[in-house]
């Protein structure tokens, strides 16, 4: 839809798109397309803090989330997220295609699929959490989903109820932080302390 709108940008609609990265080599992301497509193992240099060499990584797909290029692999370097991690790609400073390949992993592509957001861990239970909207911004939360697992009950005062379901706290902290103050989170108690912890702490350090 938006690529058949903006034939008519000029004449009827003035499109604002966030900045989209570019991608340093493309070489790199035309190998890298290969070895999602053919499942084969590749050996990549990333930089993260400080250069790591990473061997035998399991591609599985490529990503384009928040205007970043990412690659999403299995790798035994990781023991976090039981070896799943995002590579962003413009990081990667070396990627070489291994001849041999791997089986595709189930539960990689399925949380892929199903993943709302970058935050999102893998392979981790998900927990309710409810979040009163004041009535002065539940507008905007009734025309637009902030996660896909979003749903909203309308109040008698105008304000709305957001309940969201997610496996890490930082899919909703930036969004709340965002529109403080009229988001409150209710529950869960964790979540609501953890964002109060670091207002207190930003405010103290200024």
């Amino acid at each position: 839809f938006i690529k058949q709108i903006k034939k008519d940008t000029n004449t009827i609609y003035k499109i604002f798109d966030n900045p989209i990265e570019s991608l340093k080599n493309l070489e790199f992301f035309d190998q890298m397309k290969e070895a999602v497509k053919n499942r084969r193992y590749c050996d990549i240099i990333y930089y993260e803090t400080t250069i790591k060499e990473l061997n035998n990584i399991q591609p599985q797909k490529i990503l384009y989330a928040n205007n970043n290029w990412y690659l999403a692999a299995i790798t035994e370097n990781y023991k976090m997220n039981n070896g799943f991690k995002l590579f962003r790609i413009n990081y990667i400073e070396s990627f070489t295609i291994k001849p041999n390949t791997f089986h595709t992993n189930i539960q990689a592509q399925s949380h892929i699929q199903q993943m709302q957001s970058l935050f999102e861990d893998y392979d981790k239970p998900q927990y309710k959490v409810t979040i009163l909207a004041d009535k002065e911004i539940s507008r905007f939360f009734k025309v637009k989903k902030y996660l896909k697992s979003q749903t909203e009950v309308e109040n008698e005062d105008g304000t709305l109820t957001l309940t969201f379901m997610i496996n890490n706290d930082m899919e909703l902290i930036p969004l709340i932080k965002q529109w403080i103050p009229h988001l409150k989170v209710i529950s869960p108690t964790k979540l609501k302390d953890k964002i109060k912890e670091e207002l207190e702490t930003y405010l103290y350090d200024i």
